[in-house]
């Protein structure tokens, strides 16, 4: 069914479909605070960069540090 109404949707109901992981893009956040996972380990947190990579967002250790001790 290549064109149709989302209440007519094949994929409506399909187990198989929803269950697969959501993977979100990298977009606007800083190479800085990713991290690239070792193997294809998609779970919870896992991104993909625009070269196809695998990462998880980490914090700034440094910038939070700092932030900290200007207070």
């Amino acid at each position: 069914m290549p064109d149709h109404y989302i209440n007519q949707c094949p994929t409506i109901g399909d187990a198989e479909f929803d269950n697969r992981p959501k993977i979100k893009r990298t977009t606007g956040i800083p190479k800085t605070f990713l991290k690239k996972t070792e193997g294809v380990h998609v779970g919870r947190g896992t991104m993909v960069t625009q070269t196809g990579e695998f990462v998880v967002a980490t914090p700034n250790d440094d910038g939070a540090l700092l932030q900290f001790q200007l207070l």
